[in-house]
């Protein structure tokens, strides 16, 4: 569309970019308008809706308007698969962002304090990260069995420009601790029994 255009494609690409993700936030924010769960809840329900918005813009109406006709054929799709990652990436940051906005205005507009609390939200928050560290380490041990079957350390490992087993061994490791302690901090008030847990971890690594 942006190729079609008289002006420079480079400025018209970045104004349908920007109108379109105008689009999307006001959409998102007719469907929550006052979200309520967490950060957590946020991220994964933004991946949902970046996804609706790969299908139903990428696949659906970006080639009707650029009249191309509607290409759903597997061709089609796995053409178009690489660009898949950004637009989770950006319905899970436009839903996070958008979450934080919202406690910003309750923060500074709302009159309700709520009552006091004998923990605050700073030991909340530690405490989370800690189980979460702890999570992704078991988790990280559990990995490791793939991660040696399948002869990926060496490719951990070149993250830090190494080529060794150990090193790709203690980069696995950490980046594990890393994803457990966001996932504590994220989604710390969603995890109520295992059932929801499993579905929490199974969406959050696929996020």
């Amino acid at each position: 569309m942006a190729g079609s255009s008289e002006a420079d494609p480079r400025l018209a690409a970045w104004t349908i970019i920007l109108f379109i993700g105008a689009l999307a936030g006001l959409i998102y924010a007719g469907f929550y308008p006052a979200p309520t769960d967490g950060a957590g809840t946020a991220v994964v329900r933004g991946a949902a809706y970046g996804f609706f918005w790969w299908a139903v813009g990428a696949q659906t109406l970006l080639p009707l308007l650029s009249g191309h006709g509607l290409g759903w054929s597997l061709d089609q799709v796995r053409a178009d698969f690489p660009s898949l990652p950004g637009f989770i990436l950006f319905g899970s940051m436009l839903a996070l962002f958008y979450q934080w906005l919202h406690k910003l205005v309750r923060i500074f507009l709302s009159e309700d304090v709520g009552l006091p609390r004998s923990e605050g939200p700073g030991i909340r928050a530690l405490r989370a990260l800690g189980r979460g560290a702890v999570a992704g380490l078991v988790g990280g041990g559990i990995f490791t069995y793939v991660m040696f079957q399948i002869g990926f350390l060496p490719n951990v490992a070149s993250l830090v420009g190494s080529s060794s087993p150990r090193t790709g061994l203690i980069v696995h490791f950490i980046i594990a601790i890393l994803i457990g302690m966001s996932y504590g901090l994220l989604i710390r008030r969603q995890s109520y029994d295992p059932t929801s847990a499993l579905g929490w971890g199974l969406t959050y690594g696929f996020v």
